[in-house]
């Protein structure tokens, strides 16, 4: 079996919970692939949030593009297995 990241773990254990647990292991881990890549692209309320948690400024939509950059990087990990201490 492929290695999973800890965050798709948990989100595959949070949809079985919430599903009663009626699938298999990795029924739920597709499925919580799917949650995590359909938040690839984050919508303007999230990255507006993102920047005004940040920069405690308000955002136009027009500044900081890294943190769009920022959010694709952590959706990518948390769809990959760890690295840490290899």
């Amino acid at each position: 079996m492929e290695e999973t990241s800890e965050m798709l773990k948990s989100v595959a254990r949070a949809i079985g919970t919430a599903d009663g647990h009626s699938l298999t292991e990795a029924d739920y881990l597709g499925m919580a692939r799917a949650a995590i890549e359909a938040m690839r692209d984050p919508s303007f309320e999230m990255m507006r949030a993102m920047y005004e948690a940040m920069f405690v400024d308000r955002w136009d939509g027009s500044q900081a593009p890294m943190i769009g950059a920022g959010f694709e990087a952590a959706i990518s990990a948390a769809l990959s297995p760890s690295t840490r201490g290899e």
